[in-house]
C-alpha cells in the first residue's frame, strides 16, 4: 500500500497548527493504518507464519512512514523557526543600533516587584556602569531622581492614570554618581495592565538633554539681560508689527511719552493721540513719519528729529532711530529708539551763544570791546592780502603806570575804555582799532594816493591830548606814535608789525609824546640791540661784568669815606668796552634785568666776604630794579645768602627808585618789608624826580634819601628852583629822621653849599669817580693811614 506524503509546500503550513491538531491528525491515520492493514494481511496471509512475517513487515513500514512523515514535518517546522530567529536576531540587532546611535536609554518598570530593566546607556547617563547599580530598585529610582521633579510627576502621574492617559513625558534631574545633576528627558507608556485595567508594566526611554537645558539656560539669562536692558536703557524703545501697531513698550517709552504701556501697546502709528506734528507746529504727513519711512524704505534711519505733545510738559523734541526687521512671514517689523532731546537742544543752543560769545572774547578786549592782537592780527593779514596802501601805527601811551599806580586800577581802566572810544571816533569808517596790551594800541589805515600820514596821526594826537575826566580827576595824556606803511615799509604783516613797534620805541626813546615813522636806521638799532641782548646774556653767564665802586663820602671835617656804591662795567671781548647807560635799558626791554640784579648781589656778596677776612667793614649800597624787588622770594634769597656768608645785613644797602616805591604789589611790599626788618639800609635814590608818596617815606624804614644829581647840578647855576628843591629835600630828610646824600657832586662850590644847608653825605667825581675793587681798596688805605686827610681834589 502506498502512502502518498503531504507536499513541501504543504508541510510549513501543517507545522504551523497547534500541537494539538498535528497529534489528532497522527492519532487518526495510525488507527485507520492498523484497522486497514490488519484486514489486508488476514487476506493475504495464508498461514500463521506468513501471518507473522506480513505483520512485521508491516509494523516495519509504518515504523518507516511515519517517521519519514515526522522528519520533514519537523525539518520544515525547524526551517522555519531557525528564519524566525534570525529575523528576530536581525531585528534586536538593528535596534540596538538605533537605541546605541541615538544614545538612549531603555528602561522597564515592573510595578509588581518595583524592578526596573534598563539598559547600558541608562546607566551611563548617570555615570554607573549596569552592574554597578542592578538590580535597579524603585528605592534606588526615588534616591537619584531630585525630589522637586520626584513629586511633580508621581503628581502628574496619578492624574494621567485617573484620566486614563497612560503615555508619559517628563524633564527631571537625575543624580549623577560625581553629585552634579543630569537633566534627563523620560518617555514612556503602560505596556502591561491587570485583569481590572490596572497599570502592572511601564516601558520606556532616557535622554539626555543637559545641553538642551543649558542652551535653554543660557537662552533665558539673554532674555533677561535683553528684557533688563530694554527696561534700563536710558532710550525709549517702542516696537510695531507688520501693521504698524505698537507690540512692546520699555520704561523710558512711558516716561518720555506720558503714557503706561498698556496704553501704548495696540496703538497704531497715526494714532492721534501721539501728538506727533512737524518742526513748525504743522500736522506730520502719514508717509514721512519714521516708522512708516522705515518699513517702506526698508532701511534703518537716525537721528530723525521729531516734535510731539507731552501730556505734561507739552511740546518735546525726540531724536529717532528707527529699524527695520524682517519675520519670516516677510512682514516687516520696525523697531524705533528714541530719546527726549528737548534739554539737550536748549542746552546746545546755550553752548553755540556762549561759544559765539567765548569766539567773540577770544577776539575782543574784554574792557574797550575793542579788536585784540588776535583779530587785528588776522584783519592786519586779510588788508595785506587784498593789497592797496596801508598804514598801521602804533600807539603806547605815556606814563600810563603812574596813572594806574597812584588812582587804582579801576580809575585806569576808565582812562583806557575813555582812549579806546576816542580812538575809534578819530578814524575812518573802514579802519580798525585794537587794544593789544594794557596801554597800547595800533590803528590800521587803507590810504588813498593823495593820503597824508602826519594828517592821520595828528588827529589820533588830537583825541588823545583831550583831558579826560575819571571821578573828579583830570588826566592830560601823551602818546608815542610809531608808524609802518604797506608797501613802502613792509611787505607782509609781520614786517608791518616789528617795523611800527621798533618806530614807537624810538619814539619813547627821544623822550616820549613822538610820532616816528620807521626807517632803515631804525632796523640797525633794532639789530644793535638784538647783538647787545645776546652779548649780556653771555657777559652775565661768562662773568664778564666787573663791579666797580664810587666812593661815598661823610660831609663833615676830613670827608673821610663812610661807604660806596656798587656799579657793574661792562667791557666785552667782542663788543668792547659798553656803559650801563647802553646795556642797562637793554636789559630793561630783553628781560634780562632780574639775571643782572642776580650777578651784581653775587658780585656784592663774593666782594664782602673778602672784605671782612681783611678788616674792611665799609656799607656797600647796590641798585635793585623794580622787577627784581616784585620777584617771589627775592628778600629770603638775598638775606640766606648773607647769612651763609656771615655777612652783617647793615654792611649792605639797597637802593630803590621812586617808582618801586609806588608799586602796590603784596610782592614787593613783603620783600621790602623782610629786608628792612632785618636791618638792611634802604636808600631812595633820585629822589625828587618822580612822585614819591610822604605816606610811604613814613611808612617805611627808610635810612637815606639821595638828591638826584639833575638838581646837584644846578646848585651854584643862579635857577633858585633847583636849589629850592635841594633844601625842601634836605629838610623833608631831616623831618623823618633819615639821612641824606647828593649824588654828582662834581665842583668845591656845591660841596660847601650842600655842607651849609646840612647834608650828610655826597658822591661824585669830586671825591672820586667809580674804579674797579682793587683801586677802591688801595683808596681806602690811604684815607686810613691819613688821620687828617686833605679834600680829594686831586680826583676831579
Amino acid at each position: 500500500m502506498q502512502i502518498r506524503l503531504p507536499s513541501m509546500k504543504f508541510m510549513p503550513a501543517l507545522t504551523r497548527r497547534a500541537p494539538e491538531f498535528v497529534a489528532a491528525v497522527y492519532a487518526v491515520l495510525s488507527a485507520l493504518w492498523i484497522l486497514f492493514s490488519d484486514r489486508t494481511v488476514a487476506l493475504l496471509a495464508e498461514n500463521p507464519a506468513a501471518h507473522h512475517a506480513v505483520q512485521t513487515y508491516k509494523g516495519l513500514g509504518f515504523i518507516t512512514a511515519s517517521s519519514l512523515v515526522l522528519y520533514l514535518v519537523l525539518r520544515s517546522a525547524w526551517s522555519e523557526l531557525s528564519a524566525s530567529n534570525a529575523r528576530l536576531t536581525e531585528a534586536e540587532r538593528r535596534l540596538a543600533d538605533v537605541i546605541r546611535g541615538g544614545e538612549v536609554g531603555t528602561w522597564q518598570f515592573d510595578l509588581g516587584t518595583g524592578i526596573i530593566l534598563i539598559n547600558d546607556r541608562w546607566a551611563e547617563l548617570i555615570g554607573y556602569s549596569r552592574s554597578d547599580i542592578e538590580p535597579v530598585t524603585i528605592e534606588f529610582w526615588n534616591r537619584i531622581v531630585h525630589p522637586e521633579d520626584l513629586a511633580r510627576m508621581r503628581e502628574k502621574h496619578l492624574r494621567q492614570f485617573a484620566e486614563g492617559n497612560h503615555v508619559l513625558a517628563n524633564e527631571i534631574r537625575l543624580r549623577h554618581r560625581q553629585g552634579h545633576w543630569v537633566w534627563i528627558m523620560s518617555r514612556g507608556r503602560v505596556t502591561g495592565f491587570s485583569a481590572d485595567g490596572t497599570p502592572v508594566l511601564m516601558s520606556g526611554v532616557h535622554m539626555d538633554i543637559s545641553r538642551r537645558k543649558a542652551l535653554e539656560d543660557e537662552l533665558q539669562v539673554e532674555r533677561n539681560l535683553l528684557r533688563r536692558v530694554m527696561e534700563t536703557s536710558v532710550s525709549a524703545v517702542l516696537a510695531f508689527d507688520g501693521t504698524n501697531r505698537v507690540i512692546f513698550a520699555n520704561r523710558e517709552a512711558e516716561a518720555v511719552l506720558g503714557a503706561p504701556a498698556e496704553q501704548l501697546v495696540g496703538r497704531t502709528v497715526d494714532d492721534p493721540g501721539w501728538g506727533i506734528s512737524d518742526g513748525d507746529g504743522s500736522e506730520l504727513p502719514l508717509g514721512r513719519y519714521p516708522v512708516v519711512r522705515a518699513a517702506t524704505e526698508n532701511k534703518v534711519l537716525r537721528g530723525l528729529r521729531l516734535d510731539v505733545q507731552h501730556p505734561q510738559k507739552g511740546a518735546r523734541v525726540l531724536s529717532v532711530n528707527v529699524a527695520p526687521v524682517e519675520q519670516g512671514d516677510s512682514r516687516v517689523r520696525v523697531v524705533a529708539a528714541f530719546t527726549d532731546v528737548t534739554e539737550q537742544i536748549e542746552a546746545e543752543r546755550t553752548l553755540a551763544a556762549a561759544a559765539e560769545d567765548a569766539l567773540y572774547q577770544a577776539l575782543h578786549d574784554p574792557m574797550t570791546r575793542l579788536p585784540n592782537r588776535v583779530l587785528f592780527r588776522e584783519c592786519l593779514e586779510a588788508a595785506v592780502r587784498h593789497g592797496g596802501r596801508l598804514a598801521l601805527i602804533f600807539i603806547d601811551l605815556d606814563n600810563f603806570k603812574q596813572i594806574n599806580d597812584r588812582f587804582g586800577h579801576f580809575v585806569g581802566d576808565r582812562v583806557i575804555l575813555d582812549v579806546g572810544r576816542k580812538l575809534g571816533a578819530a578814524v575812518p569808517p573802514d579802519s580798525t582799532v585794537a587794544r593789544i596790551g594794557g596801554d597800547e594800541f595800533t590803528v590800521l589805515v587803507p590810504l588813498a594816493a593823495d593820503d597824508s600820514i602826519e594828517d592821520r596821526v595828528a588827529s589820533l594826537v588830537r583825541e588823545i591830548e583831550q583831558p579826560v575826566t575819571v571821578e573828579g580827576n583830570i588826566f592830560y595824556l601823551t602818546a608815542s606814535f610809531g608808524v609802518s606803511l604797506f608797501p613802502e615799509d613792509a611787505t607782509d604783516a609781520d614786517t608791518m608789525v616789528r617795523n611800527a613797534d621798533l618806530a614807537m620805541y624810538a619814539a619813547k626813546a627821544k623822550g616820549r609824546n613822538q610820532c616816528v615813522r620807521f626807517d632803515a636806521a631804525l632796523r640797525e638799532q633794532s639789530s644793535q640791540l638784538g647783538i647787545l641782548g645776546q652779548g649780556l646774556q653771555r657777559a652775565i653767564r661768562q662773568r664778564h661784568l666787573e663791579l666797580y665802586l664810587q666812593p661815598k663820602v661823610a660831609l663833615s671835617e676830613g670827608r673821610p669815606i663812610v661807604g660806596a656804591e656798587a656799579l657793574l662795567r661792562w667791557n666785552d671781548p667782542e663788543l668792547g668796552s659798553i656803559s650801563p647807560a647802553r646795556f642797562i635799558p637793554v636789559a630793561e626791554s630783553c628781560g634780562l634785568i632780574r639775571s643782572l640784579d642776580q650777578h651784581v648781589t653775587d658780585l656784592l656778596c663774593e666782594l664782602l666776604e673778602r672784605w671782612g677776612d681783611k678788616g674792611i667793614h665799609l656799607p656797600v649800597f647796590v641798585n635793585i630794579s623794580a622787577e627784581t624787588l616784585a620777584s617771589e622770594g627775592f628778600a629770603d634769597g638775598f638775606l640766606g645768602k648773607l647769612e651763609r656768608l656771615a655777612i652783617p645785613p647793615a654792611r649792605v644797602g639797597i637802593e630803590i627808585t621812586e617808582g618801586s616805591l609806588l608799586e602796590t604789589s603784596h610782592v614787593t611790599r613783603s620783600n621790602v618789608g623782610r629786608l628792612t626788618s632785618a636791618g638792611i639800609p634802604l636808600s631812595v635814590d633820585d629822589f625828587g624826580t618822580g612822585y614819591s608818596s610822604l605816606g610811604y617815606l613814613h611808612r617805611l624804614a627808610l635810612s637815606e634819601l639821595k638828591i638826584d644829581r639833575s638838581f646837584v647840578a644846578q646848585i651854584g647855576t643862579g635857577r633858585d628852583g633847583a636849589e629850592a628843591i635841594v633844601r625842601a629835600v634836605l629838610a623833608l630828610g631831616r623831618a623823618l629822621g633819615l639821612r641824606t646824600v647828593a649824588e654828582g657832586v662834581e665842583t668845591g662850590f656845591q660841596c660847601d653849599w650842600l655842607i651849609r644847608e646840612g647834608c650828610d653825605q655826597a658822591q661824585g667825581f669830586l671825591f672820586g669817580p667809580p674804579v674797579p675793587v682793587a683801586e677802591f681798596e688801595r683808596l681806602v688805605a690811604g684815607w686810613r693811614r691819613e688821620v687828617s686827610p686833605p679834600a680829594p681834589a686831586h680826583l676831579n
